[in-house]
């Protein structure tokens, strides 16, 4: 939020982050962080491709 405060202030504006925001809403524009997740070991590829070739006809 403080990047975006910054930016508004050097570029002399008088608007909120909450409108730019709702505004961006509005068109579908949004932001999010990646998940954080455990990276698969080469076991886990591994039983993983062993579980779909088993499965491929289910």
């Amino acid at each position: 939020m403080l990047r975006e405060r910054r930016l508004f202030n050097a570029a002399d504006i008088n608007i909120s982050i909450e409108t730019v925001r709702r505004r961006l809403g509005e068109v579908h524009v949004a932001s999010r962080r990646p998940l954080r997740r455990v990276p698969l070991t080469p076991e886990h590829k591994r039983q993983r491709l062993q579980w779909a070739t088993e499965h491929v006809h289910w």
